[in-house]
């Protein structure tokens, strides 16, 4: 089980792999399976006048293995920092012992889920989910259950975390196969809400963030060999395009509205490429 809705999740909610955007997906019903998901991202911040060496950014690599055994789903996470070795004379030098960052294990994620049987007090769809993050020693643990509110499909979710020793959770609900409803919150307020629906090729994705009180909304369609998909954030003035073809994604992200002053309206451009290679 993935931690959360990756585009509208609240702060406390642990950061979950993204969908790949192509590549061969295990069956869900195989009993076992395992896949490796490498992932790069590169970036040019601030396009325009005054550009530097810092307009750069990347490229940022991570790699995550997936397996599948049974009634258990577990997955663990490196990125590029992981194994960085800063050049400072204050580390060990290589073959004398480890450098101090590579023995914080810095952006590895390890997940564990477990489907409980129906047995007992139990309920159908319920599973248990823990995440440990080994670098900062973050610990979130949970349970999700996926079954039907008056006949629509439903997940429920909740989680706690000893990042913040905070609880927090999200709903979803498919009142049929177009539209869906999806809120996300903590212990303490109502994060966000969104509402999900399709028509054709394309959709709609209209949505609140309620600490921030900012209003989004997402439009994408699927065209035959690409996805086009806009994303306009009304309080910040933040408009994103993506255009999405097999495993790369390109996006451009800038400032535009009333607002906006033309001096502000630098895009940044990025390149993502992700794909899963299971065996």
């Amino acid at each position: 089980m993935a931690w959360g809705n990756t585009a509208t999740a609240p702060a406390v909610v642990p950061a979950a792999a993204a969908k790949p955007a192509a590549g061969k997906q295990p069956a869900a019903s195989a009993p076992n399976w395992h896949s490796v998901t490498p992932k790069a991202v590169m970036s040019i911040k601030n396009i325009g006048a005054g550009m530097n060496g810092n307009s750069f950014v990347g490229p940022a690599l991570t790699a995550t293995y997936k397996l599948k055994k049974g009634r258990l789903n577990a997955s663990a996470a490196v990125t590029d920092m992981t194994v960085l070795i800063p050049v400072n004379k204050n580390y060990l030098p290589l073959g004398k012992g480890v450098p101090g960052d590579m023995a914080k294990l810095r952006d590895v994620n390890l997940t564990c889920d477990y489907k409980l049987p129906k047995k007992g007090p139990i309920p159908n769809g319920l599973t248990l989910n823990t995440k440990f993050a080994p670098g900062p020693k973050h610990v979130t643990a949970g349970a999700t259950w996926d079954g039907k509110i008056q006949n629509k499909t439903t997940m429920i979710k909740g989680w706690w975390t000893n990042k913040d020793k905070k609880a927090a959770g999200e709903a979803t609900m498919s009142l049929n196969s177009k539209n869906k409803i999806n809120t996300t919150f903590t212990q303490d307020q109502v994060m966000t809400a969104k509402y999900t629906f399709v028509k054709d090729s394309i959709t709609v994705e209209p949505s609140y963030n309620f600490p921030k009180k900012a209003p989004m909304v997402a439009l994408s369609k699927k065209m035959k060999k690409f996805t086009l998909k806009a994303t306009y954030d009304v309080k910040p003035e933040g408009l994103t395009l993506e255009l999405a073809h097999g495993p790369a994604k390109i996006t451009a992200a800038t400032k535009i509205g009333p607002k906006a002053k033309f001096g502000s309206m630098k895009p940044t451009v990025g390149l993502t490429y992700e794909n899963v290679f299971s065996f």
